[in-house]
């Protein structure tokens, strides 16, 4: 078996070179035979769904991006793809159902809860997006710091949600709220 994993690796990194090159016939062959001989290769299957995603075909990149996660729930990046191959497809509540695994699985980046949020406000659900929200700005303060990108983030929400000043004040209370009751 140790051989069969060692070519399946071989097949794997044959499959990289291809998709840098741009070859993704040759690289959807290698994976294919990557997960021939390991079927719970789940790095395999995940690239498999990028070469399928980049073919087109988006069905079967999320078939193989669910047999990466079926294997290794934490993936991340399988997990990004997931999400976004449902946000395209204007499935909501599976993007949401990522976002969040995404935010559980990565809880020291903020930027999560943020697209949980915009998520939730695409379903017109003020309540969970500002939710989704406050716990950001909660995971940002606990950082104390914030980069200029979260910061920049932060300063679009604003105009993201049409936010008025009286709306900011509100939030701003909910958020202090949730400080004091910590």
């Amino acid at each position: 078996m140790a051989f069969a994993n060692s070519s399946a690796l071989v097949s794997y990194k044959l499959a990289l070179a291809a998709r840098g090159a741009g070859d993704l016939p040759t690289a959807v062959a290698a994976l294919q035979e990557a997960v021939r001989l390991n079927p719970s290769f789940a790095q395999a299957h995940y690239v498999m769904g990028l070469c399928l995603k980049d073919r087109g075909q988006l069905r079967d990149a999320q078939k193989s991006f669910e047999k990466a996660l079926a294997i290794n729930a934490a993936l991340i990046p399988a997990r990004e793809e997931m999400a976004e191959l449902h946000r395209l497809q204007a499935q909501t509540r599976e993007e949401i159902e990522q976002l969040e695994a995404l935010a559980a699985l990565d809880p020291s980046h903020a930027e999560r809860l943020i697209a949980v949020g915009l998520a939730y406000s695409r379903t017109g659900n003020p309540e969970l997006a500002v939710t989704a929200l406050g716990r950001a700005v909660e995971k940002f303060q606990q950082t104390s710091v914030l980069n200029e990108d979260e910061e920049r983030r932060l300063i679009r929400l604003e105009y993201l949600f049409g936010l008025t000043q009286a709306d900011l004040h509100t939030f701003d209370g909910w958020v202090a709220g949730r400080a004091d009751a910590a």
